[in-house]
């Protein structure tokens, strides 16, 4: 019986392989029929030209691929743009003519995509319907689509996986802040930057507390998108900010002396000294937090892991159209904040301090180098002219030009893959009930847990009788919780006969005492 199960298992994986190879074949059979497809739509489209050899043989030269990407979505076709046809070049590639008599006879949509530094490919979907992209969605249906481990609830993983928009099948894009730590959000008035940005904040205040994540809103132009947000306790800094708020005493000499004042900013931040004084300080911030860690705590994740009850929470800094800010400073001040930009961008990530950013386009009066070149993740509304979607994506591509004038339909660029994407759409009555939920959730809510911390108590509650022995919790937990974590929470919230830990799960308080 033994030697038959194995033989069962064996013939079963080669079955599996062979399943496995016949796809793979099958789609590099696909991609090599699409690769010499392509040229041959070229020529017909004028993409080539005629020479006579040494033989005195008029012969064809074309367009070339020379590299071929297999995406689990897609094919990604590269042109030789070295050996190219005398006289065609890669406004032949990109005419909208030839971009549509190839989507036809590929009987797929065609993308082009192209910098100096990568070269230019072709994206092709790999299985027809791809381009399905829907033309609203509701945030409540993209939090419906994700992972268990990425919604918001008790089985939550991964508390920084942001859904940003649902791409061609409903596939839901997303990113973890952690890793990808800022965002820049460009396009003109009505391109739908602000309706992105409260997805985001609706998402991160649903999956953390307010000793996980505060949060400053920075809106300049002081409309009405952000008033709701204000009631959450998210809200502030977790430490107070010097701001120079008044001018009122006199030195000897008659001269006006500035006051500091301390502020935890713990509102929708609208005046100029304000919004200036927690980018400054964001920007000090970095060192401070990073003066806390060591050779073996390098960053704000491995800190909270080992660090339970001195959580130290991540900062999300939204500013919303951010030129309005750069107008109003002095040529000496806009440099200033610039600088103090550049540093979280660059720096931010280790230390917990993110950037969101709105702004209509690319200047570099508004947004120095420094700044754009070290945010990699960009959301990129409908633009009028080539040039300018080129600058606002930053890889010279048009897409942005060719986006349909959809409501909240954008280019996400992520690192250097781009994809369209349909943003989620919040109902503004909604947000306001959930904000409203949530700052109830929170309001007596001290002693807030991380999710592992969670875990391992709901554990030691449901399986243990109560007992946390790491040796039986680990055994337990793997997988879900490391060994690493485990002893570090049962060593962050150590207790003696003498001294009780009160802590709070799932709206109960508990006695944690000495076993």
């Amino acid at each position: 019986m033994g030697i038959l199960h194995k033989f069962q298992e064996s013939t079963k994986n080669r079955a599996v392989r062979r399943a496995q190879k016949r796809f793979y074949d099958k789609q590099y059979n696909e991609a090599q029929r699409l690769a010499k497809l392509i040229p041959a739509v070229l020529a017909r489209q004028g993409g080539a030209t005629l020479a006579t050899n040494n033989k005195r043989k008029v012969i064809m030269n074309k367009f070339r691929i020379e590299q071929i990407l297999i995406h689990e979505d897609y094919f990604m076709f590269k042109v030789d743009m070295v050996h190219t046809p005398w006289g065609k070049g890669i406004e032949v590639l990109k005419d909208d003519d030839v971009m549509q008599t190839m989507a036809i006879a590929l009987n797929r949509q065609v993308r082009a995509y192209y910098n100096a530094g990568e070269g230019f490919y072709y994206m092709i979907p790999r299985r027809d319907g791809l381009s399905n992209i829907p033309t609203k969605i509701d945030w409540r249906e993209v939090i419906d689509l994700l992972p268990d481990v990425d919604k918001p609830g008790p089985a939550m993983r991964r508390n920084w996986t942001l859904p940003i928009g649902v791409g061609e099948n409903k596939k839901v894009q997303k990113i973890d802040i952690s890793k990808t730590p800022h965002v820049l959000i460009l396009g003109t008035t009505g391109a739908g930057k602000t309706v992105f940005v409260k997805n985001l904040l609706l998402t991160l205040v649903a999956k953390n507390g307010p000793k996980r994540l505060r949060m400053v809103i920075c809106d300049f132009k002081r409309g009405p998108d952000y008033r709701a947000f204000a009631r959450l306790p998210h809200i502030g800094m977790p430490s107070a900010v010097r701001t120079t708020t008044e001018q009122s005493d006199l030195d000897d000499e008659g001269n006006l002396i500035e006051k500091k004042k301390a502020d935890t900013m713990n509102r929708i931040l609208t005046k100029l000294d304000e919004i200036t004084s927690v980018l400054y300080w964001a920007a000090d911030e970095i060192d401070r937090r990073n003066a806390q860690f060591d050779e073996s705590i390098t960053d704000i994740n491995m800190w909270n892991k080992v660090h339970q009850r001195e959580y130290m929470p991540h900062i999300l800094i939204v500013v919303d159209e951010l030129a309005i800010i750069i107008d109003e400073l002095s040529t000496k001040k806009a440099g200033e904040l610039h600088k103090a930009l550049g540093r979280i961008a660059r720096l931010g990530r280790s230390a917990g301090i993110h950037l969101v950013l709105g702004i209509q386009n690319l200047e570099t009066k508004y947004l120095s180098g420094g700044i754009s070149n070290n945010i990699s993740t960009r959301i990129v509304g409908r633009f009028a002219s080539g040039p300018q979607s080129g600058t606002a994506i930053g890889t010279g591509s048009w897409a942005a030009v060719k986006l349909p004038e959809i409501p909240g339909r954008v280019i996400w660029r992520n690192d250097a893959v781009l994809r369209e994407i349909q943003t989620p759409w919040v109902d503004p009555k909604f947000a306001v009930k959930f904000i409203d939920e949530i700052a109830v959730k929170y309001s007596n809510n001290d002693g807030e847990l991380s999710p592992d911390a969670l875990t391992v108590f709901r554990w030691a509650l449901k399986e243990a009788n109560g007992h946390l022995r790491i040796s039986e919790a680990t055994k337990a937990l793997n997988g879900i919780v490391s060994v690493r974590t485990i002893r570090a929470i049962a060593r962050d919230f150590q207790s003696t006969e003498t001294d009780t830990i009160d802590i709070e799960i799932d709206g109960h308080i508990y006695n944690l005492i000495a076993a």
